[in-house]
């Protein structure tokens, strides 16, 4: 929020007006989503806002219904007991960790061709639009939801995609 005053001349106002940030905005450090400091020493992502995972990042809040993911090569964004949701295109270069109770709600387009989509407990992954790879994927006693319509299911190992662990733990059809 920004205040805006004047003085002297034909208006001694004060008027006041929310910004709403939007473009990319990626981390600058590494650490839990919650902390402002990881984020330039602004706010955390709003919604809609497109982001750039650079360095490793813990989700430890519900997150706001984001615009598009990219995660880099080399880095790890791991999501806590809380929800990670982003309605754009989830791009995984490096590697989405998706952690006992947590759910990844991908409503957009979700790659990661030469990235990793690795469950560590039973968390959720929920895709609502295509699926081009989910990357090296460790099922681990996570739920996989396709949850769009018209969805075509990644085949893992041998089939279109290039997944390396050939099977589901949970999968469920859902569109």
């Amino acid at each position: 929020t920004y205040t805006v005053s004047g003085s002297g001349g034909c208006s001694d106002d004060a008027d006041t007006y929310a910004v709403n940030v939007t473009g990319t905005i990626a981390t600058v450090g590494s650490g839990n989503w919650s902390d402002d400091a990881n984020w330039g020493g602004s706010s955390k992502p709003t919604p809609g806002q497109d982001i750039t995972i650079l360095h490793d990042m813990t989700v430890d809040e519900s997150t706001a219904d984001l615009g598009d993911l990219t995660i880099n090569s080399g880095t790890t964004l791991t999501v806590g007991a809380f929800t990670l949701e982003a309605s754009g295109t989830i791009d995984n270069n490096g590697t989405l960790s998706v952690g006992a109770s947590s759910t990844v709600n991908a409503d957009g387009a979700y790659d990661a061709t030469g990235g990793n989509t690795t469950f560590t407990g039973a968390g959720t992954l929920k895709l609502g639009s295509t699926v081009t790879d989910l990357g090296t994927f460790t099922p681990s006693t996570g739920t996989v939801e396709y949850d769009g319509t018209s969805q075509t299911v990644d085949a893992l190992a041998g089939g279109s995609g290039n997944s390396s662990s050939g099977s589901y733990y949970n999968l469920i059809l859902n569109g």
